[in-house]
């Protein structure tokens, strides 16, 4: 099993990768087209932000039509919900690590009370009777 510390970079990581990924703009109807003279040809239609389309109903000024505003609303909602599944994940690992994560061994003397001294004696010591 990992360490805590593991765990938690792991949580963090996978957070950092989901701000990443729902700051990344949202396009929709992507097409790529190479021309016989090697050209490229792109076109799509930029969306704008997942998180404020959905809460606040804002698109990005290249959205032409109501159909595609629905188009790209269910294109936002799909990538919210990556980022909450993403979140739950870096929740979980959290969980884990902290449940399951293992710790540098502690001391024996802080962990258990010392022994008396007859049977220190006799534990530690070499008996006769062994050879």
């Amino acid at each position: 099993m990992l360490a805590r510390r593991t765990w938690l970079l792991i949580a963090g990581a996978v957070v950092l990768f989901s701000l990443w990924d729902a700051a990344q703009p949202i396009r929709i109807f992507e097409f790529v087209r190479y021309l016989g003279d090697g050209t490229k040809i792109e076109s799509g239609i930029t969306c704008g932000s997942a998180f404020p389309m959905v809460f606040a109903g804002e698109f990005d000024e290249d959205v032409p039509g109501r159909s595609t505003e629905a188009e790209c609303l269910k294109a936002a909602r799909t990538k919210v919900a990556e980022v909450v599944a993403l979140w739950a994940l870096a929740l979980t690992a959290v969980v884990v690590g902290m449940r399951y994560g293992r710790e540098p061994p502690a001391p024996i003397d802080r962990e258990l009370p010392a022994l008396p001294t007859e049977l220190r004696r006799i534990l530690t010591g070499r008996s006769r009777d062994r050879r």
